[in-house]
């Protein structure tokens, strides 16, 4: 059986790779952001929101 001989530069590339990923997935995690959930929140900032009508009142379903 032939063993394969691996060069430093591939376990250095390798080891590093592995390192910037669980870097990338520990900041995240430490932040508190779930990077395996699909769903977003956006947010937004208006001026003179509330100044308008008020419209009618919905039903969770979307139907007055």
């Amino acid at each position: 059986m032939k063993q394969f001989k691996y060069s430093r530069e591939l376990k250095v590339g390798i080891l590093a790779a592995v390192c910037l990923f669980l870097l990338f997935f520990g900041f995240n995690f430490l932040k508190g952001v779930n990077i395996f959930s699909s769903t977003y929140a956006f947010h937004g900032r208006f001026q003179n929101a509330y100044q308008g009508p008020v419209p009618d009142e919905q039903e969770p379903d979307g139907e007055p």
